[in-house]
């Protein structure tokens, strides 16, 4: 044999080697993913958590803002009759901006 042959000799990986080195890559690889998974699901969560903390302020807003005008809406009177009367700072809307 020949000094080149005997360098490839030594530097020959066995097929079931390679393969067992392949299989650990990907169990290691897939390792990973699943830590990646797993923070970004905890981080959904958060944020889901968030959302709905966001909506129950929201909701608790509207509805706050919406008994706050029922008395306003008393105040101006029935539109579907005709006699609506306008706040004072709208009464002269139309003269402000130059109005039609």
């Amino acid at each position: 044999m020949s000094n080149e042959e005997t360098r490839n000799e030594e530097f020959r990986i066995d097929k079931d080697t390679a393969l067992a080195l392949l299989f650990g890559a990907i169990i290691v690889l897939s390792a990973v993913q699943f830590l990646q998974l797993n923070a970004v699901s905890d981080a959904l969560d958060v944020q889901q958590l968030q959302l709905q903390d966001v909506k129950a302020r929201a909701s608790a807003f509207s509805a706050s803002a919406v008994a706050g005008a029922a008395p306003m809406a008393a105040a101006t009177g029935n539109p579907a009759a005709g006699n609506a009367v306008l706040p004072s700072n709208l009464q002269n809307l139309p003269d402000m901006v130059g109005g039609c």
